[in-house]
């Protein structure tokens, strides 16, 4: 082997490892941001879906206490009619028909 055939080898190794450090650092420079990226998406999906298991929360919790309020109304009304005298009368006999004059 010459002088100028070594010298060509040791070139053209040097050549493949600058452009193996050159491609290493562009794919670390390319996967960098897509793994920061990947991380904040997933951080963010969970903090929505949190988020919104919060709020359907809240909402499941504003409609029972509206139906619990109602179910209240519904149960001092049947008290209401319940102790009403002329109202129970017309309970009782349920044959004998009832006159407006027993709602006033």
């Amino acid at each position: 082997m010459t002088w100028f055939s070594r010298l060509t080898l040791a070139s053209s190794k040097k050549r493949r490892s600058v452009f193996l450090i050159i491609l290493s650092s562009y794919f670390l420079v390319l996967l960098l941001p897509l793994l920061i990226g990947s991380l904040l998406y997933i951080r963010v999906q969970s903090v929505m879906v949190e988020n919104a298991s919060h709020a359907n929360l809240g909402l499941l919790e504003q409609i029972k206490q509206a139906v619990e309020k109602e179910l209240e109304e519904i149960d001092r009304l049947t008290v209401q009619i319940s102790v009403h005298r002329s109202l129970t009368g017309c309970l009782e006999q349920a044959t004998r028909k009832c006159s407006t004059s027993h709602f006033r």
